[in-house]
């Protein structure tokens, strides 16, 4: 388009260069009306009309004239090199692709669990159970897979940063470059007011320090393809472990190297009454932990998710939201089942199945409104938009806050485009309706508010 345009200009140009000399060969000074007869413009006329006399001096004109002409001709030539040098990119990008098509096709839609000599040594049998694993689920999750562990995986990230190394340290982040008014798209769960008008903090910036670059624009046509319905469409598939030891197993086999975590505890079982206390006290579900006072029957603490219970599932899964009540010692006494609407005690018949169902929340709870929306949409979010807004980059608080921005824009839009939207990863993954999903975003965006010292 930039070549197609400056020839377009140049040949404009040339038309008015011929029209023009005859002019100049025939007159010491143009007036407007034969400017604009010979194909210049009114504006044109008023740029060489320096003396504002309403004529062109033709000797000041001509050399003017062609010092533009010099500078098209120059930017054509440019632009000429530049399509020609895109034209073969593009070619060998095509040519690249259709060699290697096949083999990314059989990658991505395959059934094996290992794709590493090391992972083969180290789990032989279980990489082996992996592939019959694989078989069972749906499509997408088995494409999500291995394209995350091709391309994502570290272990195949070619001068990966060793942040050891204190020659390599801070080498990523860079200074502020800029300040300006960011563009923005708005999030799915933004709502309008009875005026029509949307919460402007609603919204997400689309530019960052690496929005435009190749890597992005391919992640989104990646992601894109995932979460299309026509090629993935969302099946809800009952599939079930043979055993706990062997689910074990080849999810530590598939995951060991890209997501080993820092152990503080070692949990060996999630099942018993005092696993859900250390989920509450001491683990993913510990920040909605409060103290409750002057209970007839003894509790003490409270850790609530009932609130997601109004969230609709998709046919065949019950809702989410569970309330888990606790004594004084810290102990599991009593659940509030919000699907059946109902408290169940210890001993009672359906205490495991509750059991399940509160971690169960617990996670897409966890994930929606602390995460995705409080991290990302949210604290994340503000933070680095309203310091590129309002800092000017040589800022000292600019600088301070630029190592924990760096790249945040970037990640947040990522979040956008494989959580919050349909058919998306989290909508495939939990078990909400796509309504279910953008009323759950939407509840936990109401939910979580910053306040300042003095509020809290």
């Amino acid at each position: 388009r930039f070549w197609m345009g400056a020839i377009k200009d140049l040949a404009t140009m040339e038309i008015q260069s011929s029209n023009l000399e005859k002019l100049i060969s025939q007159n010491k000074s143009i007036t407007i009306q034969e400017f604009m007869a010979a194909g210049g413009s009114y504006a044109d006329f008023k740029s060489y009309d320096v003396d504002h006399d309403g004529k062109l001096d033709v000797a000041e004109f001509e050399a003017r004239f062609k010092v533009e002409t010099s500078k098209l001709k120059a930017r054509t030539h440019s632009a000429s090199k530049t399509a020609i040098r895109t034209g073969i990119v593009m070619g060998l990008v095509l040519f690249a692709s259709a060699l290697a098509a096949p083999a990314l096709y059989s990658v991505v839609t395959g059934s094996t669990l290992c794709f590493h000599e090391l992972d083969h040594s180290r789990y032989p049998e279980t990489c082996k159970k992996g592939v019959a694993a694989l078989d069972l689920i749906d499509r997408h999750t088995r494409s999500l897979y291995r394209t995350l562990k091709v391309i994502a995986s570290p272990r195949n990230q070619a001068g990966v940063v060793n942040h050891t190394d204190p020659d390599c340290l801070g080498t990523a982040v860079t200074v502020p470059g800029w300040k300006m008014e960011l563009p923005k798209k708005r999030l799915a769960y933004c709502e309008e007011d009875k005026n029509g008008r949307v919460d402007p903090h609603c919204s997400i910036p689309t530019k960052g320090d690496n929005t435009d670059g190749i890597a992005s624009k391919l992640s989104t046509i990646l992601f894109g393809i995932l979460r299309n319905n026509f090629v993935y469409k969302l099946t809800d598939v009952s599939a079930e472990w043979s055993n706990p030891q062997e689910a074990g197993a080849i999810l530590e086999a598939a995951s060991r190297e890209e997501l080993k975590v820092l152990e503080l505890y070692p949990w060996k079982e999630m099942e018993s009454d005092e696993a859900i206390s250390r989920f509450a006290f001491s683990g993913i579900a510990a920040h909605r932990t409060v103290a409750v006072e002057k209970d007839p029957e003894g509790i003490r603490y409270k850790n609530e998710w009932s609130w997601m219970s109004i969230f609709e599932t998709r046919p065949g899964f019950e809702k989410y939201g569970v309330d888990v009540f606790f004594d004084k010692n810290a102990n599991l006494v009593k659940m509030y089942w919000a699907d059946k609407g109902v408290n169940v005690s210890k001993g009672d018949k359906d205490w495991d199945h509750v059991k399940w169902a509160y971690k169960c929340s617990v996670l897409a709870g966890v994930t929606v409104k602390d995460h995705l929306v409080g991290i990302h949409f949210m604290a994340s979010n503000f933070l680095t938009t309203s310091s590129i807004e309002n800092l000017n980059t040589h800022h000292p608080i600019r600088r301070l806050l630029r190592p924990h921005t760096f790249g945040a824009i970037e990640i947040n839009l990522g979040a956008v485009k494989t959580l919050s939207v349909e058919n998306g990863v989290a909508h495939r993954a939990s078990s909400l309706s796509w309504n279910g999903l953008v009323h759950a975003l939407t509840a936990s965006y109401k939910l979580s508010r910053y306040t300042s010292m003095s509020q809290t």
